[in-house]
């Protein structure tokens, strides 16, 4: 079950129409997933920042309008970390209702960053 942060920021993004319903239905069942799965850790200090950034970067790809670029620092996490580069693929792919938008790797490296830092806790 969501933290009420985790609550508090998707409702406010929401309903202050930074992203759309439906994105906030799959953003919300998606980190229940991970949570369910102790993916994600609950008690991290940038549980809220993680959920920010994964609905953003959601509403995003289903607009079309995904980041393209990455920093020397995203590629040193993704090629240390091709498991959870994955895993983060198929978290955004989740959380996507349009059928032509796709996940870049910058977008999915940010993922997988934040994922490194709950496996490291």
């Amino acid at each position: 079950m969501l933290t009420e942060e985790m609550q508090e920021r998707l409702s406010l993004l929401r309903d202050s129409s930074q992203i759309d319903k439906r994105t906030y239905d799959l953003v919300t069942s998606e980190l229940n997933r991970l949570i369910e799965y102790e993916i994600i850790d609950l008690e991290h200090e940038q549980i809220g920042s993680f959920t920010n950034h994964l609905a953003i970067a959601a509403e995003r790809i289903n607009k079309q309008q995904p980041l393209e670029s990455t920093t020397s620092e995203i590629e040193d996490v993704i090629h240390g970390n091709p498991v959870l580069y994955k895993e983060s693929e198929s978290v955004l792919e989740h959380c996507l209702y349009n059928e032509k938008a796709a996940g870049t790797r910058a977008e999915i490296g940010f993922v997988t960053l934040y994922l490194c830092m709950f496996t490291q806790s």
